[in-house]
């Protein structure tokens, strides 16, 4: 399952390498702040404190920062094995690499 959150990560970042720059930024600051959200949950985990709900971190993914949860994923090897999780996250990931795909196609 990591395994195709790094391919779809790649190819999420190959497409918007010709989009236009101000959706760079955009992915940008969201993948950096989702990361840092990403991170908070894993250590209000460690800490059985209050933890950051999926369906937050799904949203932030909806919103660009999908890069950054798949970061997260890598660096603080956190809800790697959440199926519940995971599946859902890899169809907004594929759904914004097709997303990408029909701007090139089409704009650029």
């Amino acid at each position: 399952m990591l395994a195709l959150v790094a391919i779809l990560t790649a190819l999420f970042l190959l497409l918007l390498g010709g989009l236009p720059a101000g959706m760079w930024w955009w992915v940008g600051a969201m993948s950096v702040g989702t990361l840092l959200v990403f991170g908070h949950d894993k250590m209000a985990a460690l800490r059985h404190d209050r933890r950051v709900p999926e369906r937050m971190l799904l949203f932030l993914a909806m919103l660009g920062g999908a890069p950054g949860i798949a970061a997260g994923e890598f660096l603080f090897y956190h809800k790697t094995l959440k199926t519940s999780f995971n599946l859902p996250f890899l169809v907004i990931l594929s759904l914004q690499c097709l997303v990408f795909v029909v701007i090139r196609l089409c704009c650029f």
